[in-house]
C-alpha cells in the first residue's frame, strides 16, 4: 500500500511538472543536490518523461531554496528540516515564507550516533 502511494505521489509530481511545461511551452527547472540518492532516483524518472523538464544539480537544500527565491527555478527538492528553518526563521536562517510545500517525495531518515571512544557498548 505504501509503495503504491509513493508511486502515485511521484507520478503526480511528474504530471504537475509536465502540465506546467506544456501549458507554458517552456522549460521547467527542478533543482536538487548532486549525488543525493533520492534526488538521483527521482531525476532519472523525470528525465525520461518530459524533455521540457531541466534538472539542475546543486550543492543542496540551502542552494535550492536560494535559487527558488531568486526565481531561477520553478521547483526545488529540499530537506524538511532546512525548509522549516527557512520558513520560520530558525537556526540562523532568515524568515522566508515565499515558498509552499508541494509534496513529500521521500522519507528522511535520521540516526542516533555516538562517539567511538564513548563508554557506550553495543552488543553484536
Amino acid at each position: 500500500m505504501i509503495k503504491s502511494l509513493k508511486c502515485s505521489g511521484y507520478l503526480l509530481v511528474i504530471l504537475l511538472f509536465s502540465i506546467n511545461a506544456f501549458a507554458n511551452n517552456k522549460t521547467v527547472r527542478i533543482v536538487g543536490a548532486k549525488g543525493d540518492a533520492a534526488y538521483s532516483a527521482f531525476a532519472n524518472i523525470v528525465r525520461n518523461i518530459d524533455k521540457n523538464i531541466q534538472l539542475v544539480d546543486t550543492k543542496g537544500t540551502v542552494s535550492n531554496i536560494e535559487l527558488l527565491n531568486k526565481k531561477e527555478t520553478e521547483f526545488a527538492i529540499v530537506q524538511n528540516d532546512i525548509a522549516y528553518y527557512s520558513y520560520y526563521g530558525k537556526n540562523g536562517f532568515e524568515k522566508n515564507k515565499s515558498f509552499l510545500a508541494l509534496l513529500p517525495l521521500f522519507p528522511e531518515y535520521i540516526q542516533l550516533i555516538v562517539r567511538k571512544d564513548s563508554s557506550i557498548k553495543i552488543n553484536e
